[in-house]
């Protein structure tokens, strides 16, 4: 738990620092980047999948290094968290060229995702979190069946657009992993979409064991 906690005050840290200007201070490696290309050359759009693992709120740093990518990124968020993210940007006095999609009971961020795809935009969902009332799926991770959040897998698995799990991870000081995996699923087949979301994590969970910042009750145990 001490060394998770490390891991995560050094991500927050790390953030401030590239956020403020301070990217070319650290090293990169970059796999699968070329996903991500193809994905605009396509000009379908895509969708992106990550979770809390790693420090996926520095990606729009990373995306620099492509000029198209800084303002093709539109983040799938409830209100809640809109707020929180928008407040702390203020606080610190951040800005980020990032758009939001606030999730609606009216459903009508469908059509604000269409829309985005429609323009060769990525949509971002962090799919290991899911909140109470909302649709879930069930799957195993870590060697226990949970549930996960369905619009990401439903979205991605039935819009025929490329999906990729992205993540960030930090391995020293001042150097960055960078993976964009490219999605091997079935066909409008959001179960297998799903499952092929928890063996990417728990591939990255291997590398990097102490990088998974879910602070949730994720398997729903807790007494």
């Amino acid at each position: 738990m001490y060394l998770n906690y490390y891991a995560f005050g050094k991500t927050i840290i790390d953030k401030f620092a590239i956020a403020s200007g301070m990217r070319d201070k650290f090293t990169y490696n970059f796999d699968g980047e070329h996903n991500l290309e193809n994905i605009l050359k396509e000009k379908k759009g895509g969708i992106l999948i990550s979770a809390h693992i790693g420090n996926f709120e520095i990606a729009e740093y990373f995306f620099s290094r492509v000029d198209e990518f800084s303002t093709h990124i539109n983040l799938v968020t409830t209100d809640l968290e809109h707020q929180a993210i928008k407040s702390y940007l203020e606080s610190v006095s951040l800005k980020t060229s990032m758009k939001f999609i606030i999730v609606k009971e009216d459903m009508s961020h469908v059509f604000e995702i269409n829309n985005a795809l429609n323009k060769n935009e990525l949509i971002c969902f962090t799919g290991d979190r899911y909140f109470d009332g909302g649709k879930t799926l069930s799957e195993e991770l870590l060697g226990k069946t949970t549930k996960f959040p369905a619009g990401a897998f439903l979205i991605g698995s039935r819009l025929k657009v490329p999906v990729i799990f992205l993540y960030i991870m930090k391995e020293t000081n001042k150097h960055y992993h960078f993976y964009a995996e490219e999605a091997v699923f079935k066909n409008r087949d959001a179960q297998d979409l799903l499952k092929q979301y928890t063996l990417s994590i728990e591939r990255i969970l291997k590398k990097y064991p102490y990088q998974w910042f879910n602070y949730f009750d994720f398997w729903n145990d807790i007494k």
